[in-house]
């Protein structure tokens, strides 16, 4: 749990209700290069009253069927990441942004910031420029282009550890544990090509190798979850038009269909810490399905690695959500 973030959870003898007829959202759903982000403009009464810093420890816990009643099965695809805006804390910022797939809250979602700048921009409500966002992992500047392009400069990324085991069923693995807004695994070169044909073979082995992480108890800082797993595979610019190709698997056990912007910028990270990588170096990676991110790093006065993403999203939906108290799957489909 990131400092400052408490995890808010009621007792098993008083399960979370809400009468769901109360709560109508209007949302926009986009993807960013093939992955899905439900905007949410309304956010359920039960997270406004809170606290900023009790947001999201109470969407870990208690509040949690509020975010399945957005995002996942059946109601949109188990890859899809809610974003609910808030009113910022400073008046200065654009909005305070809480990310959530079907299992819980994410710190930080660059594929979902990239989706909100042109979602808002989609309604008349975001110029072009720069705009601050608040998130559980940092404050996060979107940078919105005439031509429609998103960068997202994302929090302090970096390398926490190198060479770490893990035991498969495959033999041993060694990988980085790497912070990009999120947590994650990297394994690069990735020991499974990434191409579309393998997917079930990907899946496969990222799903056992988070398995092994939490067995052998290997976290994060502060114990933190590592519910991410990167796999790179290097790629000739001159000859493929990108320096990698990733696949990623998400916390929900979905895979990321973008190049995921917090996965490459805990990349980036780690070849700046590597030393191939300088500030303001390009690099491209290209995701399983071959939609693009580029991006770079700067380095910030405390020393700190800041990753810069750009990509682009496009609008394909704009509705308001309906929740029938009645309905045996309101919470989405069983886990």
């Amino acid at each position: 749990m990131p400092p400052g973030l408490s995890r808010v959870a009621l007792p098993p003898e008083e399960p979370f209700v809400q009468n769901s007829r109360m709560w109508k959202p209007r949302v926009i759903d986009t993807h960013t290069l093939g992955e899905p982000t439900r905007v949410v403009l309304d956010p359920p009464p039960e997270l406004v009253a809170l606290a900023p810093e009790e947001r999201f420890g109470a969407l870990a816990g208690a509040l949690l069927p509020l975010a399945r009643r957005v995002v996942g099965e059946p109601r949109t695809s188990d890859a899809a990441v809610a974003a609910f805006l808030f009113p910022p804390a400073d008046p200065s910022h654009r909005a305070a942004l809480l990310f959530a797939n079907d299992v819980g809250p994410l710190r930080m979602c660059v594929h979902g910031m990239i989706g909100v700048a042109h979602a808002l921009n989609f309604r008349g409500e975001l110029d072009p420029g720069t705009h601050t966002f608040e998130t559980p992992a940092g404050l996060v500047r979107a940078t919105l282009f005439e031509e429609g392009a998103v960068e997202v400069e994302n929090v302090a990324s970096r390398r926490v550890a190198t060479t770490v085991p893990v035991l498969t069923s495959g033999g041993p693995l060694r990988g980085d544990i790497c912070f990009g807004g999120n947590w994650f695994f990297h394994l690069d070169p990735s020991p499974v090509a990434i191409e579309p044909g393998n997917l079930g073979a990907l899946l496969a082995l990222t799903r056992e190798v988070r398995l092994a992480l939490s067995e052998a108890g290997i976290t994060g800082d502060d114990e933190a979850e590592i519910d991410h797993v990167g796999l790179f595979e290097p790629r000739d610019r001159g000859e493929h038009g990108c320096d990698a190709r990733n696949f990623v698997l998400c916390p929900g056990g979905a895979y990321d269909r973008s190049p995921c912007g917090t996965g490459m910028s805990a990349w980036l990270a780690r070849l700046h810490a590597r030393g191939r990588l300088d500030p303001g170096e390009i690099r491209i990676v290209e995701s399983v399905i071959g939609s693009r991110f580029s991006g770079r790093v700067s380095v910030n006065e405390a020393g700190e690695i800041i990753p810069t993403i750009r990509g682009s999203a496009a609008v394909v939906a704009e509705l308001s959500l309906v929740f029938e108290d009645a309905d045996p799957y309101l919470d989405g489909l069983p886990r």
